[in-house]
């Protein structure tokens, strides 16, 4: 949502996640930048098991069953 900046190297404290460019902070429960009135990040759905994270495809088709 800013300027296409990547926020993979971001700082990850709690729920709120930083930008190192541009010190946007994005709340990660609902996506809404804190900073930025208008901005917002795509949440995705996702699953974690053990050391793996798995994207699961945001129309259920899931290549992935993380319901064990």
């Amino acid at each position: 949502p800013h300027a296409g900046a990547r926020l993979d190297d971001g700082i990850l404290r709690k729920d709120k996640l930083t930008c190192i460019w541009h010190g946007w902070q994005f709340n990660l429960e609902s996506g809404k930048c804190i900073n930025q009135e208008n901005a917002r990040l795509t949440l995705l759905p996702l699953c974690i098991e053990g050391q793996n994270i798995y994207l699961l495809q945001p129309d259920g088709d899931e290549a992935h069953d993380c319901s064990s």
